[in-house]
């Protein structure tokens, strides 16, 4: 006499269903970068925050540009050839905020204000 297995098998496992994404905030109603610079496809936006205790302060965004077929995407990873070229942008960026913060003479500012062809 042959015994067979009469336990239930489990049921199989499902796959984990992805979470949705957070819904993001609608750029509408976004401010826009209080200054942005460029340097070929890698541009900074620098973007003004405000406290009431601790007053007005910058913060940086740092992104390259690309294109896929016929949409244009950002990212904000960078290649080795990219590096000089991200560090130029930050300094302008930090020119700019220092000009904003008062701390920054003249002559330098217009220096940060050329156009870098690429």
């Amino acid at each position: 006499m042959v015994k067979t297995n009469t336990a239930a098998k489990p049921a199989p496992k499902a796959a984990p269903q992805p979470q949705p994404k957070p819904e993001a905030e609608p750029k509408g109603d976004r401010e826009p970068p209080a200054y942005v610079c460029r340097v070929g496809r890698i541009k900074a936006a620098c973007w003004r925050n405000h406290h009431e205790v601790q007053g007005v302060w910058y913060s940086v965004t740092v992104s390259r540009t690309y294109k896929v077929g016929d949409e244009w995407r950002q990212a904000t990873n960078f290649g080795k050839d990219d590096l000089l070229v991200v560090a130029e942008v930050c300094r302008q960026a930090f020119l700019w905020i220092a000009q904003q913060n008062g701390t920054q003479p003249a002559a330098a500012t217009e220096a940060a204000e050329e156009e870098i062809p690429i």
